[in-house]
């Protein structure tokens, strides 16, 4: 079993930078207070902010400028009437460090070269629910030996009327037009999340509904994972590829690619049609994602088909699902620069889970395209990092009805954590990074997919189940969700099994289930 690291170093070296220097940091800023529409904010300034220890424009400011050397902010009001935010770790563009899409960046932390450890503070508007700033994006480049440059008082600054989305260093930045008033939808509650607390919906349920609870989670969370704002990717017609793929026990495989949205790679993937498969009739659509192993094996050839890994596809199909088996970027045909270890170690953290959450985003497009394919009788069904992307695919696509999470559901403490080796499965952004207190945690990734319905499977001699640091983290993550569903008087769209067998897929249990059981 293959993981990905992320250097030790790194961590060691985000605190190192948090502490030196000795300069204290002061309060946040209440919005209340009246501040003019343009100011200048940095330390000994009466409107000096800050979240988690790093230097933030006040509450409903934006960044429009930046100087390093002292440590001074031009910040520009964005007329929000609540805002929301997160510190992002990893989002890049153009070679800069960005705030994902549909929000801009309030603050930063910059060290040195622009790189893995610049972390941003990143903000939008919660009323706004998934839109984002309209406006023209641009590079703004300030050389210091040119002055023809946006400046306030000696600081480059973006343009009037725009702030920042992505910075390449105090002279290297890019901005967004805005407009002069933010437009905001009265239909849209303000609930009053703690943006400095956790926001489990155990915490939250007695101020707020599930589904008011779901909307702004699920919106708080599209955004750190960079998905469009109100936006899925539109299918496109599937490329053949070689090896065609071939009919075995009345199941019909074909071998296809298309390219992901996130930055044109073809993404493989293998279709397989259950037995007398008619276009014109209605099938339960399945897309299977795998985990940390060299290549998708559930569609490739026969000779596979009797492997618990990877055979579930295979299966499902022949029960009588269309199924879509794709590749993870890094493996097997899903070429990308280096293969899985490589690319994934030198991403920056939660950058990867941004990739293949987008990558699936488009995979369960291209599934629902294929004839036949009823959007009712959706699931989505992984093992190991294939079940990580099976759990936060289901929480953020409502099109998903049913979620198998094989042989990984466990607490944030244990599987969000890149001291275990778990860096392909770290989203560092939903917890605090000042004590690694998850914001979030498992059984709220299992909230935002109620009521539609939730499989765990564990084999009980796999490493991750019998693997002594994670009992606790397993037996929590499991017993909080069945509290969960059963305060949501939905006890039966949740279950779990346990069977005699390793890292796999309990593929009686798993296929009966997917088949069977009620789509909600």
């Amino acid at each position: 079993m293959h993981f990905c690291r992320l250097p030790k170093w790194f961590f060691f070296g985000v605190v190192v930078i948090l502490f030196a220097g000795g300069i204290a940091f002061g309060q946040t800023i209440s919005s209340a207070r009246i501040l003019p529409d343009e100011l200048i904010d940095g330390p000994g300034r009466p409107t000096f902010t800050h979240y988690r220890r790093i230097h933030t424009c006040p509450e409903g400011y934006a960044l429009r400028g930046v100087d390093i050397d002292t440590r001074l902010f031009v910040c520009r009001r964005t007329q929000e009437s609540a805002t929301d935010h997160f510190i992002d770790y990893g989002t890049r563009r153009s070679g800069r460090r960005a705030c994902p899409t549909g929000t801009y960046i309030r603050g930063l932390l910059e060290h040195a070269a622009v790189d893995r450890s610049t972390l941003l503070v990143c903000a939008f508007d919660r009323h706004r629910g998934y839109t984002e700033f309209e406006g023209y994006a641009f590079a703004d480049r300030c050389p210091r030996s040119r002055g023809e440059c946006s400046q306030k008082d000696g600081i480059h600054v973006c343009r009037a009327g725009s702030v920042m989305t992505a910075f390449g260093g105090e002279n290297d930045f890019v901005c967004r037009d805005v407009p002069d008033e933010a437009v905001s939808d009265p239909a849209l509650n303000d609930a009053g999340l703690d943006l400095s607390g956790v926001r489990s919906y155990q915490s939250l349920s007695g101020r707020m509904g599930l589904g008011e609870w779901q909307r702004l989670t699920r919106n708080w969370l599209a955004r750190i994972m960079d998905i469009p704002p109100g936006t899925l990717p539109a299918s496109v017609d599937f490329t053949p590829m070689l090896p065609k793929g071939e009919t075995t026990d009345g199941v019909r495989q074909e071998h296809v690619k298309y390219p992901s949205p996130i930055d044109g790679a073809m993404i493989e993937a293998w279709i397989s049609y259950p037995p007398d498969y008619d276009p014109q009739k209605r099938y339960p659509a399945v897309f299977v994602t795998h985990g940390h192993l060299v290549e998708v094996l559930d569609a490739a050839a026969p000779s596979h088909f009797g492997s618990a890994d990877h055979a579930i596809a295979f299966k499902l199909a022949k029960a009588g699902a269309i199924t879509l088996a794709a590749e993870v970027r890094g493996f097997g045909w899903f070429e990308v620069p280096g293969r899985h270890g490589a690319y994934a170690s030198n991403l920056p953290p939660g950058r990867y889970p941004q990739y293949y959450i987008g990558d699936n985003l488009m995979n369960v497009s291209q599934l629902l395209s294929i004839p036949g394919a009823d959007p009712s009788r959706t699931a989505v069904v992984g093992l190991s990092l294939g079940g990580f992307q099976s759990l936060w695919l289901g929480a953020l696509d409502e099109r998903i009805r049913k979620v198998v999470v094989a042989g990984i559901f466990l607490a944030q403490d244990c599987i969000n954590n890149p001291n275990r080796h778990h860096g392909c499965q770290t989203v560092p952004a939903i917890k605090n990074r000042e004590d690694g207190t998850p914001l979030i945690d498992t059984e709220d990734l299992a909230a935002l997919i109620a009521p539609r319905s939730l499989l765990i499977t564990w084999g009980t001699s796999d490493m991750f189940y019998k693997y002594k640091p994670n009992r606790i983290c397993r037996i929590n993550a499991h017993d909080n969700t069945v509290r969960l569903f059963k305060g949501l008087d939905i006890a039966d769209h949740f279950a779990a099994f346990e069977f005699d067998g390793g890292h796999e897929i309990d593929e009686f249990d798993t296929v009966n289930w997917v088949m069977n059981s009620p789509f909600y």
